[in-house]
C-alpha cells in the first residue's frame, strides 16, 4: 500500500538495461561476461538496473538464470527491475515472480506480445491481474501493444493511463523511446500526480524535469555515450534536477563536441571502452 510513496522517496535517477551475454557457440549464457556488465553499470553512476531478456529468443530458465546472476552480482547496491514484456500474461508473471524470489524490487510491466485484448476494461483487468501477482514495485510500459484501435496516433488507449496508474503497486510508467514531446506531456498531465513518469530520451529532460518534476529516467543505454571517469548522462540529469541549467548547458556542450569517427552507417560519438582480457 506504501509503494507510490516509497517510490517517490527512493526511485531517482538513472536506470540501464543490461542484455544477456552468451558464450562464442551460443549454447550458454556468459557469466562472467553478465557479471562484467552489472559492474560497469554501476560504475557508470546507474542508480537501477534492468534485465532485459526479451527478444533474445530465451527459454523461460534461461531467463531465470539471467535474473538470477545479475541479483546476485547487484547484491542490494542499486535497484533491481526486470523487463516483463514477453510473449504472454503466464510468460510475465512467472519472470516477475523469480525477480522477486532473487530480491529484485521492481519490475518494468508491458503489454504481452501475444495478447489481444478485445477492449479497454478487458486490457486493465489484464494489468491488474499481472500487477496482483507480485509484491514488486512496476514500471507501466505502454509500449508494443500490436493494436492501433485503441488510439491511432499513439497505438495506447490513453484513458486506460489513469486506471492503470490507481493499480496499488504501479509506481511509474516508461514513456516508450521515439515518441513526441506532445505525447511525454499528455502522460505527465493525465497520471503525473499518481505516478512518476518519465522519457529516458535526453532532449526531453530540458522540460520534463523543471517543469513536471522528473525523478528518474530509463531504462536507457547511457553508458553508451559516457565513461565511469566522465558520466555525462548523470552530470546532466542532476544538473537539470537541481536546476543548475548553466552547468546542464555546459554539459550539453560536451555531447556536441564528443570526438566522431565515420563507420559504416555514417558518424557515432565514440566511447572509450576497457575490456576485460
Amino acid at each position: 500500500k506504501d509503494a507510490k510513496a516509497w517510490a517517490r522517496e527512493n526511485f531517482k535517477g538513472l536506470e540501464a538495461p543490461v542484455f544477456p551475454s552468451f558464450t562464442p557457440d551460443l549454447a550458454d549464457l556468459d557469466e562472467d561476461g553478465i557479471r562484467y556488465d552489472v559492474n560497469h553499470i554501476i560504475a557508470n553512476g546507474m542508480k537501477s538496473i534492468l534485465i532485459a531478456p526479451e527478444g533474445t529468443g530465451m527459454t523461460m530458465e534461461e531467463i531465470k538464470r539471467f535474473t538470477k546472476i545479475v541479483n546476485e552480482e547487484v547484491n542490494g547496491r542499486i535497484h533491481t527491475s526486470i523487463s516483463a514484456v514477453l510473449n504472454t500474461v503466464e510468460d510475465n508473471i512467472a519472470a516477475m515472480q523469480y525477480h522477486e524470489a532473487c530480491g529484485g524490487t521492481m519490475a518494468m510491466l508491458g503489454h504481452p506480445l501475444m495478447y489481444d485484448p478485445l477492449d479497454q476494461d478487458e486490457l486493465v483487468r489484464m494489468y491488474k491481474y499481472m500487477a496482483d501477482s507480485v509484491n514488486l514495485g512496476l514500471v507501466f510500459y505502454a509500449g508494443r501493444l500490436k493494436l492501433k484501435r485503441g488510439d491511432p496516433k499513439t497505438g495506447w488507449p490513453m484513458d486506460t493511463l489513469p486506471k492503470i496508474a490507481d493499480i496499488e503497486n504501479v509506481v511509474a510508467q516508461k514513456i516508450q523511446g521515439g515518441n513526441t514531446l506532445e505525447y511525454t506531456i499528455e502522460c505527465f498531465e493525465r497520471v503525473g500526480d499518481k505516478i512518476l513518469v518519465a522519457d529516458p530520451m535526453t532532449p526531453a529532460w530540458w522540460t520534463t524535469i523543471p517543469k513536471y518534476g522528473q525523478q528518474w529516467a530509463g531504462a536507457g543505454p547511457f553508458y553508451g555515450s559516457q565513461t565511469p571517469e566522465n558520466p555525462r548522462h548523470v552530470k546532466l540529469f542532476n544538473a537539470l534536477v537541481e536546476g543548475r541549467i548553466d552547468d546542464a548547458k555546459a554539459i550539453q556542450a560536451e555531447f556536441r563536441g564528443a570526438p566522431r569517427e565515420k563507420g559504416e552507417y555514417g558518424y557515432s560519438a565514440v566511447t572509450h571502452v576497457n575490456y576485460p582480457e
